[in-house]
């Protein structure tokens, strides 16, 4: 048995040194050398060749002047020259690395494939060295060791990553359901599934522990019931562990894996186990949050793994590139007043944008195309109109757009800015048009115009400016693409008024995202706030914050009414509280806060009153029993969460004749719970009969509504 192992041991190790490494290390190279190609720009500045520098080239003019012509002539021919020379010295190094990177591959593959030999080789030599009495054969004898356990190391992580234990479980869980059969064969007791629920929180499987820890488990609570049920036997009605990891499997191949993991595991423990859905309850949990932080871990995990491996391609790609800017033309004027999307991602990373997938897909659609080719992103502020650009300027960052967008600046003007440093409408005018003219020059550049509807203002004033008349001159341009953003006031009140520029334009609409990827947007930033404020963010406090958003913030979109609560919480919590964790009665506390209504537990006060509620009105109200007990009833539904949150908290008809109470009950209502009378909004309904009174109640552009103004400014 053992020699049969040790063969096939052997046999793994010759598929895997001279087959799967091997591949590795030319698909590696292989990829650097593309890399290498694409960094020196090698294609295009081929391409370019003869072009003239920056775009430096004079016109001829009209009619025939000799003196003119030689000397245009002689300016476009220099121009194009020093364009050839510096491109023919930037190819010559490209191919230099290029011959060297290949070099070096070729050295590397046969180095890995002979080193067993060299190895032997090796040993000999340090072996001789110190029976000499060298003291260079320690050092060789150690180096030869070092690289031993290295390659040993590597090989036994790839051979533990695929082997495949029993039920196709990965090789931590494997070990996990080995020490529940055991404990179970042992003790002479079925393989319960609060055996392997235990020895599976036992465990410190990197994800178990970061699901337990975000998931903000009672571990202690949990971990001393199943130790007493274990101990007691109580197994009755239970899954076993082997229908447990069938589940897990399932789920494992709805996500395209062969092999089962422990995250597997605790999503069919939440989807089937009744024992489990009992914890998860006693912990505030629901079966769809196991699957959002079994998914939050693999996607930080992804991200983790990607970054280490900065020889890949792709993350080659994020260096950069040089000399593709060189057959584009000089934008002194606009790089002034502007703000550049490529050097901000060059410096900053990667930021992965959440969700707006079809939206940026169709603003590479419009900017591909010869005519139409400018995009109007309609949508509300902070419903992530920038974060389509910046998907945009991503992929065209990496090449990995549509040809015509692919390389290209994005360039944001700062309207504001320009306005505030000069003097004069006429010179903010000027400074634009040369800012235009640059793009279009220049052939590389998008521009990005936020708040469109502020530059066809009539007022100069403020931020505004109206620049109508210069724009579409521009536009006769192929070179000349724009990237307006406006919102549907601004569309509807501006824009649409001036139809000569807006038929300029594609419109794209923003729709803010959906809570569950505002959720992962969060969780996307809990590192960045982890870091800033030394503070512990829990799962419950995220989902906690999404919900109550989505609730009781309407005047802002997710994600950016969701990352101002967060990032108001973490101040909250880092000043306020002696707390190293984040949960959800700090973002109860901020949002009751933020919208003046209780959210979160009911204090003692507020508790006596709703339970006695009945009893206070009546101090003021004699009889009326019927309406009060409703009234009170329709409260504490509210308070306690449990009625529909798409409807007011409760809707009454008071009826009878004058003089029976209706006003009154209402000033007790408001008196007893609200605080005070002046909390109750009074309209005479007799005021509103006509289709011309409703801007009244409601609001229109030009007033505030009696009733909507009153109930936004003080809700509750």
């Amino acid at each position: 048995m053992t020699s049969f192992l040790i063969k096939n041991m052997f046999s793994q190790w010759l598929v895997w040194h001279f087959l799967e490494v091997p591949k590795n290390i030319l698909r590696i190279f292989k990829g650097f050398l593309l890399f290498n190609f694409n960094y020196f720009s090698v294609p295009f500045l081929l391409k370019t060749f003869f072009n003239p520098w920056r775009r430096y080239k004079e016109s001829y003019g009209r009619g025939f002047d000799l003196k003119r012509y030689l000397e245009t002539f002689i300016f476009n021919l220099t121009s194009r020259i020093l364009g050839a020379i510096v491109r023919t010295i930037i190819i010559l190094i490209g191919l230099i690395f290029e011959v060297f990177i290949f070099i070096a591959g070729i050295a590397v593959f046969l180095i890995w494939i002979f080193l067993p030999i060299l190895l032997i080789i090796s040993f000999y030599l340090s072996l001789k060295s110190l029976i000499i009495g060298y003291n260079s054969g320690t050092i060789i004898l150690i180096f030869n060791l070092a690289i031993i356990f290295l390659v040993i190391n590597g090989f036994l992580k790839e051979r533990r990553r695929k082997t495949k234990q029993k039920y196709n479980l990965d090789y931590e869980t494997g070990e996990v359901l080995s020490k529940t059969e055991n404990f179970a064969k042992r003790k002479k007791i079925i393989v319960s599934e609060k055996i392997l629920l235990h020895f599976l929180l036992k465990s410190k499987i990197k994800e178990v522990v970061f699901i337990l820890n975000r998931g903000y488990f009672n571990l202690k609570e949990i971990e001393k019931t199943l130790k007493k049920e274990i101990k007691e036997k109580k197994y009755e009605g239970d899954l076993s562990a082997k229908q447990i990891i069938s589940e897990a499997g399932k789920i494992a191949r709805e996500k395209g894996k062969e092999i089962i993991n422990a995250g597997d595991i605790f999503i069919s423990f939440a989807q089937n186990s009744a024992y489990f859905q009992k914890i998860l309850i006693a912990n505030d949990l629901k079966k769809e949050d196991i699957k959002n932080l079994v998914s939050w871990f693999e996607r930080s995990e992804k991200e983790i793994l990607e970054v280490k491996k900065f020889w890949e391609y792709k993350n080659l790609l994020k260096k950069g590139f040089l000399g593709r800017d060189w057959a584009s033309g000089f934008t002194i004027t606009l790089d002034q007043y502007s703000f550049d999307l490529r050097k901000e991602i060059s410096k900053n990373g990667f930021r992965p944008v959440v969700g707006h997938k079809k939206e940026i897909e169709r603003v590479e659609r419009v900017l591909e195309r010869e005519v139409l080719n400018n995009v109007l992103l309609i949508g509300d502020s902070g419903s992530g109109r920038k974060s389509v650009i910046e998907g945009v300027a991503q992929k065209a960052f990496l090449g990995r757009s549509f040809s015509s967008v692919n390389y290209k600046r994005f360039l944001k003007i700062n309207l504001s800015t320009l306005i505030a440093q000069v003097t004069s409408f006429e010179e903010t005018e000027a400074i634009l048009d040369k800012c235009f003219k640059e793009t279009v020059k220049a052939g590389n550049v998008i521009l990005i115009l936020e708040e469109f509807s502020n530059f066809l203002q009539g007022s100069s004033s403020l931020g505004k400016i109206d620049i109508s008349g210069t724009l579409p001159r521009c536009f006769l341009s192929a070179t000349f693409q724009v990237i307006a953003i406006t919102s549907f006031e601004g569309l509807h009140k501006v824009i649409e008024r001036k139809p000569g520029i807006l038929n300029l334009f594609e419109k794209v609409e923003i729709s803010e995202i959906s809570p569950e990827q505002t959720l992962q947007f969060l969780e996307n930033y809990v590192g960045f706030f982890e870091k800033k404020y030394k503070k512990y963010i829990t799962y419950p406090a995220l989902r906690e914050i999404v919900r109550l958003s989505s609730l009781y913030i309407q005047d802002t979109p997710f994600p950016e009414k969701a990352i101002n609560v967060l990032d108001e919480v973490m101040v909250h919590v880092s000043h306020s509280t002696t707390s190293s964790l984040v949960l959800p009665e700090h973002v109860n506390h901020i949002i009751s806060e933020k919208v003046e209504i209780p959210i979160g537990k009911i204090e003692s006060k507020e508790k006596e009153v709703l339970l006695d509620l009945e009893s206070l009105i009546h101090k003021r109200i004699i009889n009326q029993n019927e309406a009060v007990k409703e009234t009170a009833s329709a409260l504490r539904r509210a308070r306690a969460g449990v009625q529909i949150r798409t409807k007011p908290i409760g809707t009454f008809l008071f009826l009878g004749p004058t003089g029976v109470g209706k006003t009154e009950t209402s000033k007790a209502l408001t008196e007893i719970y609200f605080s005070k009378e002046e909390r109750m909004v009074r309209m005479d309904m007799s005021e509103f009969q006509s289709i011309n009174d409703i801007p009244r109640l409601i609001g229109s552009a030009q007033q505030d509504g009696l009733l909507t103004t009153a109930v936004r400014e003080d809700p509750f």
